[in-house]
């Protein structure tokens, strides 16, 4: 019996794993679904697509969603200078398909703006950027705080970087995230794609997993990234030292044999 609630526990464990980086701490256990925009790829987590298809924010729903509004944050923990806000979007509102859409008159919407979509433009030929993107509830009539009013919205790029979406969140009063879900962009030839490079362990960015661009038709066979954590960025992201996800399998599938 303990065997199977133990099997129980690790499943929950890797599926939660799933839906963002394993090194990411801001991890909820619901998937959020995503489609890529302008090629609509039905994205899979972890998945690695091109520049083109993500040059227009992506569509998102929720399975499970209720009658409330939603916030929206897409952000690169991986970037070089720093964790960046790449998108910041208020107001969403499910409809019965769970599909969410912005809608500013819904019963307790926020008057506030947000930051425009800044599409994934990673240096070429470095390593490829994971793009998480995390929903959270809002709260009726919720307001970004004071402290953050530079990127409400964003008057410069520059305002983007080192923005720490555990800090933001505790500030601006939100509970823990409802979906997430997350790409990888590589900004190099189709050759490099093939097999990417680990990142140097001074570079201040996690080490990134071969893959393979998916198309427009949203194949892929690239499984979601490895990442270990190091460098600058590790206090910015306050990453887990959790067990990854392959080793929540491989533990799982020892319970099993037992």
């Amino acid at each position: 019996m303990k065997a199977i609630q133990s099997i129980a526990v690790f499943a929950t464990l890797a599926l939660v794993n799933a839906q963002t980086p394993s090194n990411f701490s801001d991890v909820s256990p619901n998937p959020l679904d995503v489609q890529l925009n302008p090629t609509n790829i039905t994205l899979s987590p972890g998945q690695l697509v091109s520049q083109n298809d993500v040059q227009d924010s992506p569509s998102l729903a929720l399975s499970n969603s209720s009658n409330v509004n939603y916030v929206a944050f897409m952000i690169d923990p991986t970037s070089r200078s720093g964790t960046y806000l790449q998108w910041l979007q208020p107001n969403l509102i499910a409809d019965t398909t769970g599909k969410l859409t912005v809608d500013t008159t819904a019963t307790g919407a926020s008057s506030a703006v947000g930051a425009t979509y800044d599409a994934p433009d990673p240096p070429t030929d470095d390593y490829a950027h994971e793009y998480v993107i995390l929903l959270y509830q809002q709260p009726a009539n919720w307001a970004i705080p004071r402290s953050y009013s530079s990127i409400n919205p964003p008057p410069q790029t520059r305002k983007r970087i080192g923005f720490v979406m555990a800090d933001f969140q505790q500030a601006a009063g939100l509970d823990a995230p409802v979906g997430a879900n997350y790409f990888r962009v590589f900004n190099g030839s189709p050759q490099a794609t093939s097999s990417l490079s680990a990142v140097p362990t001074d570079s201040g960015a996690p080490a990134t997993a071969s893959g393979t661009l998916a198309t427009t038709t949203g194949s892929s066979t690239s499984a979601p990234s490895a990442s270990s954590s190091s460098g600058a960025n590790t206090a910015a992201l306050r990453f887990n030292q959790s067990p990854s996800q392959a080793g929540l399998m491989a533990v799982l599938l020892g319970l099993i044999l037992v």
